[in-house]
């Protein structure tokens, strides 16, 4: 009997769950965002993540050290509880779009802000709110404030107008088939509307397109968006040439072009530099 008690007892205390982390006054920030995470570590906060999406790709951080806890829709809540994390941060229009985490939010005192980023206006509304959001207690806090500070001047200064485009009717695709457009106010567009060219793609968002609908809009240049440079020309070039010359596509590379942040003022840089060649 007595060793069958300490039996049971042994696989009791096995399947116990971990402990809670204590809580504290430390900085403790869970992104469910893959291009909040993006810009968390731009600003210099990304030892302060203690929690991510499935989606996020750490650039500071070993992937292993900050534990996965769902995404936007699907989330991990044991998890997310047990971290005890003081910040919870959402790509989202408001809070009060996810009543589930808000509620705990609430309940646990996290503290929950979210951001839309769609365009180049919300991406330096994260840069401008951000100190505040982490409060001013933090040791480091003026650093964070001047980086943020920094990186939205940057995007101002990419974002001033010039004529590097005029006259060009352009079409900005990703590299697949069939291709996805970026259409009317998304942060490509605003940039490009910044050079004086125009976007052959009327429709506000991302439109799917076929290899037709490329022929047919006739662009002066096709700027194939990509994560990865390549020696090779776009997939989409052996589909619409002689329809479309080789020389009018052009690839658009940054390692994170596909994530809004204020890294784009990079990839904004290449664009101006495409289009003033023509």
């Amino acid at each position: 009997m007595q060793r069958w008690l300490i039996l049971v007892s042994i696989l009791i205390v096995g399947c116990r769950p971990p402990a809670p982390v204590e809580h504290t006054d430390e900085l403790r920030i869970i992104s469910l965002s893959p291009a909040l995470t993006g810009i968390l570590e731009d600003v210099g906060l990304g030892d302060s993540l203690v929690g991510r999406s499935s989606w996020c790709v750490l650039r500071t951080r070993d992937q292993s050290e900050v534990p996965a806890v769902g995404d936007l829709h699907d989330r991990n809540w044991e998890a997310i509880i047990r971290l005890q994390p003081s910040h919870v941060f959402i790509q989202a229009d408001s809070t009060d779009q996810d009543a589930s985490l808000l509620g705990l939010s609430q309940e646990h005192d996290w503290s929950l802000h979210a951001w839309p980023l769609r365009d180049v206006v919300d991406i330096k509304r994260v840069l401008d709110e951000l100190p505040a959001a982490i409060t001013s207690e933090r040791p480091a806090f003026d650093e964070t404030r001047d980086r943020c500070s920094t990186l939205s001047g940057e995007l101002d200064d990419v974002m001033m107008p010039t004529t590097a485009g005029e006259g060009l009717r352009i079409l900005i695709v990703n590299d697949q088939v069939p291709p996805l457009a970026w259409g009317q106010r998304t942060y490509l567009d605003e940039m490009l509307d910044t050079t004086g060219a125009q976007n052959v793609i009327r429709q506000e968002g991302w439109k799917q397109l076929s290899i037709e609908d490329v022929v047919r809009l006739e662009p002066d240049l096709i700027l194939v968006v990509s994560a990865e440079s390549s020696a090779e020309s776009p997939e989409l070039t052996g589909l619409v040439n002689g329809a479309i010359p080789k020389a009018r596509c052009h690839w658009l590379v940054h390692p994170r072009i596909n994530y809004p942040g204020p890294h784009l003022a990079e990839a904004f840089d290449g664009m101006r530099e495409i289009l003033s060649g023509h």
